[in-house]
């Protein structure tokens, strides 16, 4: 093994390039790379019998006469160069000749030997005054495209990223290779168009036709069908494989002889459905069809007769980019496994063709992220909204404020549109999706926490107050284990206006007025000193119980970290895939970006969905339903003693005045990514952003590109609520 030679290793997005330093060389054996694939590389010097076995060979330069009054010839390119001396010199290697096939000339006495290459270069002239340089060896391209060498007497990069003339020293080898995947992708309409695979050699010239997979199909009888370029998981799909077939061609007859073109008397929109004996799918993903479970890879057998079929993608599925699907149909005088080809117009040598065919198509699988859900506040003016009052009635607020039992739900605010895009109903168990979280049995009250929306008449013109958290959760459904982004974005609603403006937020401390939210700050090399890190923390152990943790939910996470731990082998127990929420204090962000990990995230797949089993026969197993459903718990909220200003301008005492009146609230919005093996998602609300009602008149959301979920009072905080307390 030669991979403590590795001297520099740089990765990019899409490749990993190694930079190995050779200490010396040898006449017998070569510096092989073996990569099984984009994780597994070995560096190994081994001996290598066939000249066909390489790749690439660079010539090396030639050798000095003892006194240099004769250079080496530099090394190739395709050509190695002569040795320079007042008489007779070394000649170079070259395609055809040289010393010998990966030898260079031993050196005589006082000349210099010849570089090692393809062919060696030759030995100079041993005495004097004929003391000359040895040939460079010659270079050489094979098993590679787009390959090049360059000769040592020209310009050509070094290793350090520069260039250089020729190469002194040892001899460097630089090898670059598809990186391993390591981060997650965006969604776009984009997929690959798969090729049509090539014929035998002793095939007739053969045409590959490309297939654009967007592209829609007309449907004979009138209409078309537009595949699709993704699909969902926990979800259905229909698949379009007619008989139909365009077989016109040039309206000739007979087959005297063979042709690439189509026809021989048919015509177009022909169903081949009497001369077609079998057709089947394959799925590179998890699929149910007729109430069977198909594992990837295995072939699933379909009725000649029918043109549509439904199929479902179980939650226990993974996702996938560009996953392969492979349609296959077999004529009635054909066997299976024929072609490789979406035709078989191919002919051999006994003008034989193969009654089969092949096409293949990819498509990306993909999770949900949605079902957000406000359960709790630390607000006494929404206790009696989100929890239900203990019973005998003791009041917080004599007459107006129940004391509550912060362990039983009353009601939940969030998406009325469940993960799946359905309206949330009894038929979808509202946003219970997978079964194991009860309290969400229910009607959401739409978002955003505003104050209209309080049970309690005398404070539907009260919103919440700075100086209260909100208990939060939305879930995802994928690959996605340890990593959720949200960035808060605050804005200024002038109730007279309508109008939103965006405003930085800044808490005092110790007199002064820190930075805690700077509107649209954290991007991509952004400096987080730039702002004070007012911080949030998860208190697992005290609110687990306000934030409804069932004990189905504690046995599917259980039960999915444990398969993690199994499967994760660069996961240690307690950590990433493999954590879970725990203890009173984990800190996982602040005002301006909040970065929830596994300690945030518990497990809530089932194989049941809207209380209907998707584990038909029982081939997948429990653990592979709850790992690929995640719910995200996070706290929000805004420091008591919060100011906003107009975002950018200074924070002086006039522009804190300015929007802090009794006309004005703080609306919150964010920025909510999931980021997964394979895909990152966005959060966005079905629909859009719901309106802002206040004091009977409505404000339209729309103009603010991310998710609405809170208002907040400007001008009043928790500091005004000090003689209330106990509220839970």
């Amino acid at each position: 093994m030669w991979s403590q030679y590795v001297t520099y290793i740089k990765k990019t997005s899409t490749h990993v390039t190694y930079v190995v330093d050779i200490p010396y060389a040898t006449s017998i054996a070569e510096f092989c790379w073996h990569a099984n694939n984009a994780v597994t590389q070995t560096f190994e010097y081994e001996t290598i019998s066939k000249l066909g076995d390489r790749a690439l060979v660079a010539g090396g330069g030639g050798g000095s006469s003892h006194n240099s009054n004769g250079l080496g010839g530099y090394g190739g390119g395709a050509n190695g160069g002569t040795g320079s001396s007042s008489g007779a010199t070394g000649a170079g290697g070259t395609q055809t000749a040289g010393y010998l096939l990966g030898f260079g000339a031993p050196a005589p006495a006082h000349g210099g030997g010849g570089g090692g290459g393809y062919y060696g270069g030759k030995a100079g002239a041993a005495y004097s005054p004929d003391h000359s340089g040895g040939g460079g060896g010659s270079g050489y391209i094979g098993g590679v495209t787009s390959g090049s060498t360059i000769a040592g007497n020209a310009s050509m990069p070094s290793p350090d990223g520069a260039t250089e003339t020729g190469h002194s020293g040892n001899g460097v080898i630089i090898i670059t290779a598809p990186a391993a995947d390591t981060g997650a992708e965006y969604i776009t309409n984009t997929i690959l168009i798969p090729q049509s695979a090539e014929p035998p050699p002793e095939a007739y010239i053969y045409t590959p036709i490309a297939y654009d997979p967007t592209s829609e199909v007309k449907i004979p009888g009138g209409g078309t069908y537009k595949p699709g370029n993704f699909v969902n998981l926990d979800y259905g799909f229909q698949l379009y494989f007619p008989n139909i077939g365009d077989f016109y061609g040039n309206g000739a007859q007979g087959i005297a002889r063979t042709s690439e073109i189509e026809g021989k008397g048919f015509t177009n929109a022909m169903s081949t459905t009497e001369w077609t004996k079998a057709k089947s799918v394959q799925f590179q993903f998890i699929v149910i069809y007729n109430n069977h479970t198909y594992l990837p890879n295995e072939w699933i057998d379909l009725d000649v007769s029918r043109e549509y079929f439904d199929f479902y993608v179980p939650l226990a599925a993974s996702e996938y980019a560009s996953a392969l699907v492979q349609f296959k149909s077999i004529a009635i005088n054909g066997t299976d496994d024929q072609n490789d080809a979406p035709l078989n117009k191919t002919r051999y040598t006994n003008q034989a063709a193969r009654h089969s065919a092949l096409k293949r198509y990819n498509v990306d699988v993909v999770g949900n992220i949605g079902n957000m859900v406000i359960e709790d506040t630390g607000d006494f003016r929404f206790s009696n909204f989100f929890k239900q009052a203990v019973t005998p009635t003791q009041w917080l607020v004599k007459g107006v404020v129940k004391k509550v039992d912060p362990t039983k739900q009353n009601n939940i605010m969030g998406d009325t549109y469940d993960l799946h895009g359905r309206t949330a109903s009894t038929s979808t168990q509202f946003l219970n999706t997978f079964g194991l979280l009860p309290h969400l049995q229910q009607l959401p009250v739409e978002l955003p926490l505003s104050p209209e929306k309080n049970n309690i008449d005398a404070l539907k013109r009260q919103p919440m107050r700075m100086g209260y958290n909100v208990l939060a959760d939305i879930q995802t459904t994928g690959n996605y284990y340890d990593s959720l982004q949200i960035l808060p974005y605050y804005y200024r609603l002038d109730l007279k206006t309508g109008t939103f403006t965006p405003v930085d937020v800044y808490m005092n401390i110790s007199g002064s007025y820190k930075v805690i939210n700077k509107f649209g700050a954290a991007v991509s090399g952004w400096d987080s000193s730039s702002v004070y890190p007012y911080v949030y923390a998860l208190n697992w152990e005290d609110e687990k119980a306000r934030r409804n943790y069932s004990a189905g939910e504690q046995e599917a996470t259980d039960s999915a970290i444990a398969l993690a731990a199994s499967q994760f082998s660069l996961d240690t127990t307690g950590v990433g895939k493999t954590a879970g929420p725990s203890g009173s204090s984990y800190r996982y962000g602040t005002a301006q970006v909040m970065s929830l990990t596994g300690r945030n995230r518990t497990f809530i797949g089932n194989d049941e969905t809207y209380g209907e089993s998707k584990n038909p026969d029982m081939r997948l197993s429990a653990a592979m339903f709850n790992i690929q459903a995640q719910r995200w718990h996070f706290t929000y909220g805004l420091p008591s003693s919060a100011v906003a200003v107009k975002s950018g301008e200074p924070i002086t005492q006039a522009n804190i005045n300015a929007y802090r009146t009794n006309t004005s609230v703080i609306v919150m919005a964010a920025n909510i990514k999931s980021i997964g093996d394979v895909w990152a998602l966005d959060y966005k609300m079905s629909g859009g952003n719901n309106p802002i009602q206040i004091a009977g008149t409505s404000y339209s959301t729309s103009s603010i590109p991310y998710p609405v979920i809170s208002v907040f009072s400007i001008n009043k905080s928790s500091a005004d609520d000090l003689e209330v307390s106990g509220t839970h």
